[in-house]
């Protein structure tokens, strides 16, 4: 698996699909729309939640096979993530990850999300390297040496079990790269007025 780096967004298959969806509460997806609100939360804290359709003890930790043997490969920087699924995922699977949601956000232009993310999180302060990319559900899959060699930066950051398939999840990352090793809670960014390309979907 190759990936592509173009203007500074590493996709894990390029082009990006030509639009994602999101679950989420009605207020949220409004101020999404109005405002951009977003907030990126670390990979540890989807390890730690309890819902069962969001949580995942394994979040992040990849783990592939070799000649039967485990080989598990982790991140050592933080990794925050948005996350969204393939737009013609089925609505009802994606409301029902959280009893909250009632809403699903519809993003037309995943590239220029993805860039306008990056660049509000740099003007913030942050550094934060966005890669991007279809989760595979191939968690355990047996490999070669030269498949496991071969494989990209932070590929365990899209890796999941095969339970989660339904989800169908297109995940937008970023790697926190500083000296320091910045980690927070969560990254609250406003974007700014995204109606251009995301709206809410009517049903």
């Amino acid at each position: 698996m190759n990936t592509v780096v173009v203007d500074g967004i590493e996709y894990f298959e390029y082009p990006p699909p030509s639009s994602i969806v999101k679950a989420m509460e009605n207020g949220w997806a409004t101020k999404l729309v109005e405002e951009g609100n977003i907030r990126l939360r670390p990979l540890s804290y989807y390890r730690a939640i309890e819902l069962p359709e969001i949580g995942d003890v394994n979040e992040g930790n990849g783990q592939w096979h070799m000649e039967g043997n485990p080989m598990e490969i982790g991140s050592v920087n933080e990794v925050y993530v948005w996350c969204g699924a393939l737009s013609d995922t089925d609505r009802k699977t994606l409301l029902g990850l959280d009893g909250k949601y009632d809403t699903v956000g519809h993003i037309s232009d995943v590239s220029l999300f993805t860039k306008r993310i990056a660049q509000t999180a740099r003007d913030a302060g942050w550094q934060l390297a966005p890669h991007i990319g279809q989760v595979r559900y191939d968690r355990g899959r047996e490999v070669t040496k030269e498949q496991l060699q071969a494989l990209p930066w932070q590929s365990n950051v899209f890796q999941k079990s095969s339970q989660f398939a339904h989800q169908r999840e297109y995940r937008l990352a970023f790697t926190e790269i500083s000296l320091v090793g910045r980690k927070e809670e969560y990254v609250d960014l406003s974007l700014g007025d995204c109606s251009e390309f995301i709206s809410i979907e009517r049903t």
